[in-house]
C-alpha cells in the first residue's frame, strides 16, 4: 500500500503521455491481441462487436500489466497519476466484465445457430413447411426443393441489419429426420430482395441468419403445385 501512496493523486496536474507510455503500450498490445482472439473464437459475428470486446478485455489486461511495469521503478511513482489509473482500471474492468458475461455468450449462441443451419443436409430433412402471412401453409416434400434449400442454407451467414424493414414475412418449420423440428420467423429484408433471413433467440437477444439467394427458393416453394 505504501507504493500507491507515492503516486500523484492531485487534480491539478495533467495526464502526461510521456510519463505513462509503458501503460499505453501495454493497452495497445493487449487490445490487438485480445481482438485477434475474439475474432478467432467468433469469426462470423459482427465486426464492431468484436472490436469493442477486444478493446474492453485487452485494455483491462494491458492496464494491469502496464501499471505493474510502471510502478516497478520507484522513480516513476511520483509522476504517475493515481487518480487516472484508478478511473481507467475501473472502467476497463467494467467493460471487460460486460464483454465476458454478456457479449461472449451471445456471440457463442450466434455461431452455434449458424453452424446448425449451415450443417443441414438433404438426408437430415423430411419436409419443410412454409406459411406467408395472409396465405395458407405449404408443406414441401419435393426432393429438388429440399436440395435447393440445403444449398442456400449451406451458404448462410449472420445478418446484422440496421433498422431495415421487411417486404415479406413468413414462418418456416424444418422437419428433421431426428424428430426435432427447427422453427423460425423469416422475412425478406428491404435492402436484400434476393435473399431472406431467419430470426432466432440467442442467449439474450434476437439475431438473424441470412440465406443468400433464398428469395427464389421461397417463391418456388410457396407457388408450388400442391394438387
Amino acid at each position: 500500500m505504501l507504493m500507491f501512496r507515492e503516486l500523484e493523486w492531485g487534480w491539478s496536474n495533467k495526464f502526461k503521455m510521456r510519463d505513462h507510455w509503458r501503460i499505453l503500450l501495454c493497452v495497445v498490445v493487449g487490445t490487438l491481441a485480445s481482438t485477434l482472439i475474439w475474432n478467432v473464437l467468433f469469426p462470423h459475428t459482427e465486426g464492431f462487436a468484436k472490436l469493442w470486446a477486444g478493446f474492453a478485455t485487452g485494455a483491462s489486461v494491458g492496464m494491469i500489466l502496464g501499471t505493474c511495469w510502471q510502478l516497478s521503478d520507484n522513480r516513476r511513482r511520483p509522476i504517475t497519476s493515481g487518480r487516472s489509473l484508478v478511473i481507467a482500471i475501473f472502467f476497463c474492468c467494467l467493460f471487460a466484465g460486460f464483454s465476458i458475461l454478456l457479449m461472449a455468450p451471445e456471440m457463442d449462441a450466434q455461431e452455434e445457430e449458424l453452424t446448425r443451419i449451415r450443417s443441414l443436409g438433404t438426408g437430415d430433412i423430411l419436409a419443410i413447411s412454409v406459411r406467408i402471412k395472409g396465405r395458407r401453409s405449404r408443406h414441401i416434400e419435393d426432393p429438388e426443393l429440399i436440395e435447393s434449400f440445403v444449398a442456400h442454407s449451406n451458404r448462410a451467414g449472420l445478418f446484422f441489419p440496421s433498422h431495415e424493414g421487411s417486404t415479406v414475412e413468413f414462418q418456416i418449420t424444418i422437419h428433421r429426420t431426428d424428430g426435432a423440428p427447427l422453427r423460425y420467423d423469416g422475412r425478406v429484408p428491404e435492402c436484400h430482395q434476393d435473399d431472406f433471413s431467419l430470426s432466432f433467440r440467442g442467449r439474450f437477444v434476437w439475431s438473424e441468419v441470412v440465406l443468400p439467394g433464398g428469395r427464389q427458393w421461397l417463391d418456388s416453394a410457396v407457388n408450388q403445385d400442391t394438387r
